[in-house]
Protein backbone atom coordinates (compact mmCIF):
# COMPACT_ATOMS: atom_id res chain seq x y z
CA UNK A 1 0.00 0.00 0.00
CA UNK A 2 1.20 3.69 -0.87
CA UNK A 3 -0.18 6.65 0.35
CA UNK A 4 0.97 9.71 -2.05
CA UNK A 5 0.72 13.38 -2.47
CA UNK A 6 -2.71 12.92 -4.32
CA UNK A 7 -3.82 11.18 -1.66
CA UNK A 8 -3.40 13.81 0.66
CA UNK A 9 -4.47 16.08 -1.42
CA UNK A 10 -7.95 14.92 -2.02
CA UNK A 11 -8.54 14.58 0.98
CA UNK A 12 -7.61 18.31 1.42
CA UNK A 13 -4.59 18.44 4.01
CA UNK A 14 -3.00 21.55 4.67
CA UNK A 15 -0.32 22.85 2.48
CA UNK A 16 2.46 22.72 4.88
CA UNK A 17 2.12 18.85 5.43
CA UNK A 18 1.27 18.42 1.53
CA UNK A 19 4.98 20.23 1.21
CA UNK A 20 6.43 18.34 4.24
CA UNK A 21 5.37 14.78 3.11
CA UNK A 22 5.89 15.52 -0.76
CA UNK A 23 9.56 16.77 0.60
CA UNK A 24 10.16 13.51 2.06
CA UNK A 25 8.45 11.34 0.05
CA UNK A 26 8.31 12.54 -3.72
CA UNK A 27 7.15 9.30 -4.97
CA UNK A 28 4.58 8.21 -2.38
CA UNK A 29 4.96 6.59 1.25
CA UNK A 30 4.71 3.01 0.97
CA UNK A 31 2.45 2.04 4.10
CA UNK A 32 3.94 0.65 7.03
CA UNK A 33 5.27 1.04 10.69
CA UNK A 34 8.45 1.94 10.07
CA UNK A 35 7.45 4.93 7.76
CA UNK A 36 4.32 5.82 9.57
CA UNK A 37 6.87 6.11 13.16
CA UNK A 38 9.32 8.48 10.44
CA UNK A 39 6.75 10.47 9.43
CA UNK A 40 5.46 11.19 13.37
CA UNK A 41 8.77 11.82 13.91
CA UNK A 42 8.83 14.62 10.82
CA UNK A 43 6.32 15.79 12.83
CA UNK A 44 2.98 14.88 10.37
CA UNK A 45 -0.33 15.33 11.17
CA UNK A 46 -1.43 11.34 12.09
CA UNK A 47 -4.22 12.60 13.97
CA UNK A 48 -5.41 14.42 11.31
CA UNK A 49 -4.69 11.69 8.76
CA UNK A 50 -6.24 8.69 10.95
CA UNK A 51 -9.57 10.67 11.37
CA UNK A 52 -9.57 11.49 7.10
CA UNK A 53 -8.56 7.96 6.08
CA UNK A 54 -9.52 5.01 8.38
CA UNK A 55 -13.48 4.17 8.61
CA UNK A 56 -15.50 5.60 11.98
CA UNK A 57 -15.35 2.69 13.68
CA UNK A 58 -11.67 1.76 13.56
CA UNK A 59 -10.88 5.76 14.17
CA UNK A 60 -12.98 5.34 17.20
CA UNK A 61 -10.96 2.62 18.57
CA UNK A 62 -7.66 4.22 17.80
CA UNK A 63 -8.52 7.58 18.95
CA UNK A 64 -9.04 5.71 22.63
CA UNK A 65 -5.91 4.23 22.30
CA UNK A 66 -4.06 6.95 20.93
CA UNK A 67 -5.69 9.22 23.87
CA UNK A 68 -4.54 6.45 26.77
CA UNK A 69 -0.98 7.09 24.74
CA UNK A 70 -1.07 10.88 25.24
CA UNK A 71 -2.11 10.64 28.71
CA UNK A 72 0.80 8.09 29.69
CA UNK A 73 3.64 10.42 28.00
CA UNK A 74 2.31 13.35 29.65
CA UNK A 75 2.38 11.53 33.17
CA UNK A 76 6.18 10.70 32.15
CA UNK A 77 6.72 14.09 31.24
CA UNK A 78 4.80 16.41 33.75
CA UNK A 79 7.88 16.50 35.95
CA UNK A 80 10.25 18.01 33.31
CA UNK A 81 7.02 20.33 32.02
CA UNK A 82 6.79 21.75 35.24
CA UNK A 83 10.17 22.32 35.76
CA UNK A 84 10.40 23.85 32.21
CA UNK A 85 7.43 26.37 32.66
CA UNK A 86 9.15 27.29 36.09
CA UNK A 87 12.70 27.97 34.47
CA UNK A 88 10.88 30.05 31.43
CA UNK A 89 8.89 32.48 33.74
CA UNK A 90 11.83 33.37 35.42
CA UNK A 91 14.19 34.34 32.60
CA UNK A 92 13.92 37.04 29.93
CA UNK A 93 17.49 36.59 28.45
CA UNK A 94 16.51 34.79 24.75
CA UNK A 95 20.25 32.87 25.62
CA UNK A 96 18.88 31.19 28.50
CA UNK A 97 15.19 30.35 27.03
CA UNK A 98 17.09 28.58 24.33
CA UNK A 99 19.21 26.79 26.79
CA UNK A 100 15.79 26.26 28.73
CA UNK A 101 13.89 24.66 25.60
CA UNK A 102 17.01 22.82 24.72
CA UNK A 103 17.33 21.15 27.82
CA UNK A 104 13.31 20.15 28.08
CA UNK A 105 13.80 18.80 24.67
CA UNK A 106 16.29 16.54 25.97
CA UNK A 107 14.75 15.48 28.91
CA UNK A 108 11.53 14.42 27.03
CA UNK A 109 13.13 12.97 24.18
CA UNK A 110 13.19 9.13 25.58
CA UNK A 111 9.26 9.27 26.55
CA UNK A 112 9.08 11.10 23.25
CA UNK A 113 10.40 8.73 21.27
CA UNK A 114 8.40 5.89 23.55
CA UNK A 115 5.35 7.91 22.48
CA UNK A 116 5.86 7.66 19.25
CA UNK A 117 6.55 4.14 18.51
CA UNK A 118 3.44 3.48 20.53
CA UNK A 119 1.55 5.35 17.62
CA UNK A 120 3.36 4.45 14.88
CA UNK A 121 2.60 0.73 15.89
CA UNK A 122 -1.18 1.47 16.86
CA UNK A 123 -1.77 3.29 13.53
CA UNK A 124 -0.30 0.55 11.31
CA UNK A 125 -2.13 -2.04 13.52
CA UNK A 126 -5.36 -0.09 12.45
CA UNK A 127 -4.51 0.10 8.87
CA UNK A 128 -4.52 -3.15 8.46
CA UNK A 129 -7.80 -3.89 9.98
CA UNK A 130 -10.20 -5.29 7.42
CA UNK A 131 -12.22 -2.10 5.86
CA UNK A 132 -10.05 0.47 7.66
CA UNK A 133 -8.68 2.14 4.88
CA UNK A 134 -12.12 2.68 3.00
CA UNK A 135 -12.19 6.21 3.13
CA UNK A 136 -9.09 6.36 1.44
CA UNK A 137 -9.68 5.48 -2.30
CA UNK A 138 -6.10 6.25 -3.58
CA UNK A 139 -4.85 3.58 -1.18
CA UNK A 140 -7.39 0.61 -2.13
CA UNK A 141 -6.66 0.93 -5.48
CA UNK A 142 -2.94 0.64 -5.15
CA UNK A 143 -3.24 -2.74 -2.44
Amino acid sequence: MKLTYDDLHAEQACNAELEQFKLLWPEGMELNEENIYRSIAAELSWSWAVSAFLSAEVFAQLNDQMSAIYQKYCTETEKEWQEYIRDWQFTNSNEERIHIVDTYHTMIAPALLRRNRAYAKIIWQACQEPGALKNLKGLRSKT
